[in-house]
């Protein structure tokens, strides 16, 4: 991507004035894009480089800080550890009106974001009917979720999800009047290996998840 392009990404409205002084003139000039790209660096650093996927930066306020001690978070591992930080958004979320679930997700902080997209996938796949029960319910969380596990880089899990989501798209008519017409078996079993597959990798998930999370503890904990 080109020095101009890769600043276009980010350009935020109330900023553009001062990069137009610098580039007014022609667009397609080397120089000048050259210039736009290291006046976008100098009134923008920071901001660029803490940006994940979820294009947000980070967040200051500590409302969905898990407070743990510091022997808890040293010796909790995985799914308990993960589980242990998620806890104060998942408390929060459960008396959300559904209605106001959204602004809520959207108040969380890009990192945040992938602790909390992480997380109901799990509770989608695990909580009952597996797959069956996340296209029912969750699949509105896809693409986020895809996104939180790019971050992770959570390779075997990505390909899983995308394997899945070619069935239901092949197949997503079809899917559609068995639900309305409560034919559960069908769905379940079409998605029994994609659910065996999951409970299989899933611990990993959680180990990635967890390094993401010691890696940005100031954005998850707040010690005792």
């Amino acid at each position: 991507m080109g020095f101009s392009g890769w600043a276009d990404e980010f350009q935020i409205p109330a900023q553009q004035q001062a990069l137009d002084v610098v580039c007014h003139a022609n667009e397609d000039s080397a120089v000048k894009k050259l210039i736009r790209y290291i006046t976008f660096l100098t009134l923008f650093n920071g901001l660029v480089i803490d940006n994940d996927s979820f294009g947000q930066p980070p967040r200051t306020d500590t409302i969905f800080l898990s407070p743990i001690d510091r022997k808890q978070f040293d010796t909790l591992k995985g799914e308990d550890f993960t589980w242990e930080i998620f806890q104060p958004i998942n408390d929060t979320l459960s008396y959300t009106a559904f209605a106001e679930r959204p602004a809520f997700i959207q108040n969380l902080s890009s990192k945040q974001k992938v602790l909390f997209y992480t997380w109901e996938l799990d509770r989608a796949v695990t909580g009952g009917s597996g797959f069956a029960n996340f296209y029912y319910n969750y699949k509105r969380y896809y693409p986020e979720i895809i996104k939180g596990l790019t971050v992770l880089n959570d390779t075997a899990m990505l390909s899983l999800l995308k394997n899945v989501n070619d069935i239901y798209v092949s197949k997503a008519k079809k899917l559609q009047r068995k639900y309305k017409r409560g034919k559960w078996q069908y769905i379940e079993e079409l998605f029994s290996s994609f659910d065996n597959a999951y409970l299989n990798r899933r611990d990993k998930t959680m180990e990635l998840l967890e390094k993401y999370i010691r890696r940005y503890a100031d954005e998850f904990v707040r010690f005792k």
